[in-house]
């Protein structure tokens, strides 16, 4: 190969045409299988709307389309960053055309508002990790996702909890129960104050199918103890625990765990197959209580992030 001129590179939203080979090359570092599946998702969620193609940018080089990467803004001014992937005839000058890519795409969260620039991935090293590092994101948490199956769901809602339906005349006091949670908590404890109250709500609203049924506030002895927001994916028959937690002054009294059962019997209710969460892998007392609550855990992957200055 004649010597590579980065001047020469350009970086532009993947043509009609290269969409689907765009994506192709930013899901390949997935594997065959998970890579195909994942790409095939992702065009269908085009295909309906659901997920902008803008955020899939191409770098190309003498008429070549050697590189790509993927964006998507979220509810919350959140993005979610999928990581460069390079060609490999072009894999001597990867850092420098990643680092490329990585600044279009920052630049696409900056002009959508994004507060935090986030990526899921597989480990908290090799060059995918390499290359988010240096365009300035940070290492933030591993996250175990577990799953209860159905047969492990509670026949009977737990009596130690009362469970008080959200509604929107009382968001700001729900707001309030979901930020004292956050107080001391051992669930990814860097987040804290990155972003108001108000958008991460936003963002925990974008989570499958939203119903305010489905949030409540916990309480006990007439106070309020703590919150549990959960969702429903309705094609797959799972509901999710998109987030649960307890104010400081009534941890350690096992509410936790009350609140997981509370979950599973409502997952029963409605007919779920699985109800599944995402926790902080060092945060020990809340997996403890998950453990008891019948969940295993089937997956892990290293978040990443980066704060975009606002």
């Amino acid at each position: 190969m004649a010597s590579f001129d980065i001047r020469a590179l350009s970086i532009a939203p993947a043509a009609p045409a290269e969409l689907r080979e765009t994506i192709a090359l930013v899901f390949g570092r997935l594997g065959d299988d998970l890579g195909q599946r994942q790409g095939a998702a992702t065009w269908e969620g085009i295909q309906a709307g659901e997920i902008s193609p803008a955020g899939f940018l191409q770098a190309r080089y003498q008429q070549q389309s050697i590189g790509a990467i993927g964006i998507q803004l979220q509810p919350g001014r959140v993005a979610s960053i999928w990581p460069p992937q390079v060609v490999r005839e072009f894999s001597e000058y990867a850092d420098d055309i990643s680092q490329r890519l990585l600044a279009a795409a920052g630049e696409i969260a900056g002009r959508g508002g994004a507060r935090l620039v986030q990526a899921l991935l597989e480990t908290d090293s090799g060059p995918d990790a390499e290359h988010l590092k240096r365009a300035g994101f940070v290492h933030l948490a591993d996250l175990l996702y577990l799953v209860s199956p159905s047969g492990a769901f509670p026949t009977s809602p737990p009596s130690e909890l009362d469970f008080e339906p959200y509604e929107p005349a009382k968001h700001s006091r729900f707001a309030a129960i979901v930020d004292q949670t956050y107080d001391q908590t051992r669930d990814c404890p860097s987040l804290n104050g990155l972003r108001p109250i108000g958008e991460v709500l936003e963002g925990y609203q974008a989570v499958g199918d939203f119903r305010p049924e489905h949030w409540s506030i916990a309480r006990s002895g007439g106070r309020d103890v703590g919150c549990l927001l959960l969702a429903a994916h309705p094609q797959h028959k799972i509901w999710e625990i998109v987030y649960m937690g307890i104010v400081p002054e009534a941890r350690g009294q096992g509410f936790g765990l009350s609140l997981a059962r509370h979950a599973g019997w409502l997952a029963s209710r409605a007919g779920a197959e699985r109800l599944v969460l995402a926790v902080d892998a060092a945060n020990a007392p809340a997996i403890d209580a998950y453990a008891a609550a019948g969940f295993v855990s089937w997956d892990r992957r290293s978040v990443l992030v980066k704060r975009m200055g606002r």
